[in-house]
Order: structure tokens, then C-alpha cells, then sequence
């Protein structure tokens, strides 16, 4: 298989064998410090966002699609930061496309 311009080409064992060494080494700060920073309420918006396209496509019920989304708001924290009206408002808004 020709490989695109400016890419290396790399053989499935040089890959595996990377995995296996990431798997023992200490995980990488700037990832952990970048996932601590994470809005609650932007996170929350990207997983209704999934479930809303995988509710769309068939594969969760819409109660199946929103239950852990509550479970993660309540979890998260961000009921108590903005609120339970804000939390289902947010959700009613990224399923209305798709249940209409």
C-alpha cells in the first residue's frame, strides 16, 4: 500500500510494539493536566451530542440515551454549578433535531 506524501510508513509491528511500550510508562502529564481542565458543562454537551446522533442512528432508546447524561450531571457536579432546569434545557436541546 503506497503511503500519502510526507507520511511514514509504518509496519504493523513498529505500531504494536509502540502500544506495548506506552501501556508500561507513566501516562503523560499534559494529557492528565488537559483532562483536569475540562469544563463540566462543555463535556456534558459533547456526550448529549453523541448520544443524540447514536439515538438518531437506532441504537439507544431515548431513555437509554439520556439517563447516564443525568447520572453525569449529577455525578460531575454540574447540577449544583448550573442547575437541573439548565441541565434538561441542554438536553431537550441537542435531542430536538433528532426527534423531530
Amino acid at each position: 500500500m503506497a503511503c500519502e506524501p510526507g507520511r511514514k510508513n509504518y509496519h504493523v509491528s513498529d505500531v504494536a510494539q509502540r502500544l506495548s511500550a506506552r501501556k508500561n510508562s507513566e501516562p503523560d502529564k499534559s494529557l492528565r493536566d488537559m483532562t483536569e481542565k475540562v469544563d463540566p458543562w462543555l463535556a456534558f454537551v459533547a456526550r448529549a451530542e453523541a448520544r443524540a446522533i447514536l439515538f438518531d442512528a437506532g441504537d439507544f432508546g431515548l431513555h437509554e440515551a439520556v439517563d447516564p447524561l443525568q447520572v453525569y450531571a449529577e455525578d460531575s457536579g454540574l447540577i449544583d454549578q448550573i442547575g437541573q432546569d439548565a441541565v434538561q434545557w441542554t438536553m431537550a436541546h441537542v435531542f430536538e433535531p433528532v426527534r423531530s
